[in-house]
């Protein structure tokens, strides 16, 4: 071997040794430093310059509430262990709390209405005002939009809803209210997000929470009308629409009809006010018996009371409980079985 390849060998191993102490002990070679004039990545600068509640909005899957609870003003959401909800005890303000009962806490001193829970957060309509979100921890409460609105609903990082300022138009805007785009121009009520297609009833700007039954995708396009008949309390699920008719003479009915409109069908000769149907249940208040609270099969077998109080609106369920309101009393909590019945608090 040539002493010039010697000395090489001998150099590179005295490298090599330095090289392993260092590592034992000293500082860690600083970062690379981007070139003058370069910036930092978009995503950095989003986060550092976006308020608070906007911050880590990133895309999320899942729905906030169900359509029947939707169409009942979403007094409350279930997400998780965990139920939020309207608490009239305390000025209606928004609470949360275990299935069980426990944990209780206020997450907000705003009167919520249409509550979703989904992705880390609770989105709800201010009673009368513009919608809203606040993390499920009270934090980061903001406003999202500078419309009033209703009927809405979080699906799949976005937010439908019923503009007040627009006749009862549709919209939609992405997770941080931003963005928020047009859909139709019916006066739109009773809306259901479900599976890509948006249902709702046109009242044609009338009071009445009734009108001919729509569904269009969620994108606005392929809107067509399901049938003629005028209907309201709209509930989307198992592949059925169900509603209560109105027709121009006679008394008020409960049916069904699949997603296009086929095959209507009447499931009871009454009206099954503020309807919800959850699982294999449709939870309702009938005209027959002064409104109290009852439960009933798909097909409109089976009924049965879960309440005495009469007059009951707003009804919601979440997992196994049902808050409902009731005229001229306090909202109540019952099971779905007709059990464990007391004040909402």
């Amino acid at each position: 071997m040539r002493k010039s390849t010697i000395l090489l060998s001998l150099l590179w191993g005295t490298v090599l040794i330095l090289a392993g102490c260092a590592g034992s002990g000293s500082k860690p070679a600083a970062a690379p430093q981007p070139k003058q004039g370069a910036t930092a990545a978009p995503a950095a600068q989003a986060t550092a310059t976006r308020p608070a509640a906007q911050a880590e909005a990133g895309p999320q899957t899942g729905r906030g509430n169900s359509p029947g609870n939707i169409v009942n003003k979403g007094l409350a959401a279930i997400d998780g262990d965990w139920i939020y909800y309207r608490n009239e005890a305390d000025g209606g303000k928004l609470y949360k709390m275990k299935v069980d009962g426990t944990g209780k806490a206020k997450l907000s001193d705003n009167k919520p209405v249409y509550i979703n829970a989904v992705g880390g957060w609770v989105y709800y309509a201010k009673d009368g005002s513009y919608i809203y979100r606040v993390r499920t921890n009270g934090k980061d409460e903001a406003q999202l939009t500078k419309v009033r609105a209703t009927y809405v609903s979080v699906v799949d990082g976005w937010v439908y809803y019923r503009s007040e300022a627009d006749k009862g138009a549709v919209y939609r805007a992405q997770a941080d209210g931003s963005g928020a785009t047009k859909l139709n121009s019916h006066d739109s009520r009773c809306i259901n997000v479900v599976d890509g297609w948006i249902y709702y009833v046109d009242a044609g700007g009338s009071a009445a929470v009734k009108g001919l039954v729509y569904k269009m995708r969620v994108d606005g396009s392929g809107q067509v009308q399901l049938g003629k008949m005028v209907a309201s309390d709209l509930n989307v699920a198992g592949g059925y629409i169900y509603y209560t008719e109105h027709p121009e003479s006679g008394p008020v009915t409960t049916g069904r009809m699949a997603l296009d409109g086929s095959g209507a069908t009447t499931i009871a000769q009454d009206n099954w006010r503020y309807l919800n149907v959850a699982g294999d249940w449709i939870y309702y208040a009938p005209d027959k018996d002064s409104g109290c609270l009852y439960r009933g099969r798909l097909d409109g077998s089976g009924a049965t009371k879960l309440s005495d109080d009469k007059h009951v609106s707003w009804v919601n369920v979440v997992g196994d409980w049902v808050y409902y309101d009731v005229a001229g009393g306090d909202p109540q909590w019952v099971k779905v079985d007709g059990s464990g019945k007391h004040p909402v608090d």
